[in-house]
């Protein structure tokens, strides 16, 4: 999702809140403070998490990315958990995939796809889909090393 602005009437938490009823959490991974007041989402019942910003995350990032997804889930399995960046497309879409890819067992340029249908264009910088097969692909060993 693209983040949300304060002052914009359709982007503004108060109207995130309205229009996804089915969201419980809200994972934040800009690395500045938010444009938006962050209290309006908990007073509309949605848990907001602020994560860090890396490009692309490191590992111990992807990890407590999952972590906060699984968390949100645990606590209300009937809400959706929203993620976003400045604009939805690298950060969420590396960190959505990795989820995909470690907890779901989506192989990666399938959750490469999954992601870019649910947010057209997708990821947009290559090295960010370069950094998903040099951490999950397997590993290729060329003949004659050991």
């Amino acid at each position: 999702m693209k983040v949300m602005r304060q002052t914009d009437p359709v982007h503004s938490p108060a109207a995130f809140v309205d229009a996804h009823p089915e969201v419980g959490t809200v994972i934040d991974l800009s690395k500045d403070e938010p444009p938006y007041q962050t209290f309006e989402l908990s007073q509309g019942g949605v848990e907001y998490v602020k994560g860090k910003s890396k490009t692309p995350p490191t590992k111990v990032d992807v990890k407590q990315f999952i972590e906060a997804v699984k968390a949100a889930v645990s606590r209300n399995p009937a809400k959706q958990v929203a993620v976003h960046c400045h604009y939805g497309y690298n950060r969420t879409g590396f960190m959505i995939c990795c989820y995909l890819i470690e907890v779901c067992g989506v192989p990666i340029p399938d959750a490469i796809e999954y992601f870019a249908k649910a947010r057209p264009n997708g990821i947009r910088h290559t090295h960010f889909k370069d950094e998903l097969y040099l951490r999950y692909a397997p590993k290729v060993r060329l003949k004659g090393t050991r």
